[in-house]
């Protein structure tokens, strides 16, 4: 199996859905360096006015949100050097008797909050509601506002 498959199916084509719905007076790409350095996040944007970040995107069918330590690390140190860093969390189960109803969520966690999101989760406090229902229903103009919006601190 190609490294791309892998990956697009370990974030449930988190990332191709963001490239798509945001194409507009933003550039993106796609970053692959794990033979190189370790932790650096899926995609890197700019935007028209100089505006520049890093999305990492993972997907999970609960609350829990797994990391490698080296990506936190670079989250963490990131935010200490005043970079703009998102975590995209594409929340998707099937539904059932144990796992509820069915979903297609996505949600936006500032990389500032990398440690709270390791810890607790998506429900731990930082995380911002983007939608139900699937990218055709995610609100595709709050990820552009936050993803160009000022950097958010801790505190």
């Amino acid at each position: 199996m190609s490294t791309r498959k892998t990956r697009q199916k370990a974030d449930n084509n988190l990332r191709p859905e963001i490239r798509s719905h945001n194409r507009v007076g933003m550039w993106w790409t796609t970053i692959e360096t794990g033979l190189v350095t370790q932790g650096v996040p899926d995609l890197n944007y700019i935007a028209d006015g100089g505006i520049e970040g890093w999305v990492e995107c993972k997907a999970t069918d609960g609350w829990a949100v797994k990391f490698q330590p080296m990506q936190v690390g670079w989250h963490e140190r990131r935010y200490r050097m005043g970079g703009r860093t998102w975590i995209a969390i594409r929340r998707q189960s099937r539904g059932g008797p144990r796992s509820g109803p069915a979903v297609d969520e996505l949600y936006m966690v500032p990389g500032a909050f990398v440690i709270e999101l390791r810890d607790e989760g998506v429900n731990c406090g930082r995380a911002r509601f983007l939608g139900a229902g699937g990218p055709g229903a995610w609100d595709w103009d709050e990820f552009r506002r936050l993803a160009l919006g000022r950097i958010v601190r801790r505190g």
